[in-house]
């Protein structure tokens, strides 16, 4: 059965590295068979998470389009940059906001309770994001996802990648590719 895969980055800047990563991570899906589909967080605005709202049933609609997202695909992979030895604030956002329930049929965390996720990070950095990485893991696990056992941090990115968004080397993309194929598996 051909694997549905979405990927979104945890970042809202243009160029991020994490994009960059996202769009290397769709053609290596491509190229393996599986169906990705890339998303930008940016095509889904949010308000920060109130709980006052979601108590009454309050979803914005950005949240219930995300969701519809989320359920449409088996799996995701999730590429994070590390901001202050953490995930964004716009990515736990959106965590917050698709784990509540959304329905009376809906329960806490349901779109994420045994889900395959692969957690990418990224940073300019020596540690490559992994502080955010196992951070972002113990979110999901904590919401009853079913995240990949390894995570592949990228450090020194922007040495990596080229203007074209591509890595230089081939020796990234090739454990990159080999990784997806273990996780699609």
């Amino acid at each position: 059965m051909t694997k549905k895969i979405l990927i979104f980055s945890g970042s809202l800047r243009k160029d991020a590295y994490t994009k960059q990563l996202g769009k290397i991570i769709e053609r290596i899906c491509d190229e393996i068979h599986a169906l990705p589909t890339y998303v930008e967080l940016n095509d889904y605005p949010l308000p920060l998470l109130n709980q006052d709202e979601v108590k009454i049933g309050k979803f914005p609609e950005n949240v219930m389009k995300f969701r519809e997202q989320l359920s449409q695909n088996d799996m995701w992979v999730i590429v994070t940059p590390e901001y202050n030895g953490s995930i964004p604030a716009v990515l736990k956002n959106v965590l917050d906001w698709t784990s509540r329930p959304a329905s009376s049929e809906d329960s806490m965390n349901s779109l994420y309770k045994m889900r395959p996720i692969l957690i990418i990070s990224a940073s300019p950095g020596p540690f490559g994001g992994i502080r955010a990485g196992n951070h972002l893991r113990q979110i999901l696990c904590a919401m009853g996802a079913q995240v990949f056992p390894t995570a592949k941090p990228f450090m020194s990115i922007a040495s990596l990648l080229g203007e074209d968004g591509s890595f230089k080397e081939s020796k990234y993309r090739e454990s990159l590719q080999e990784l997806i194929k273990q996780f699609t598996m």
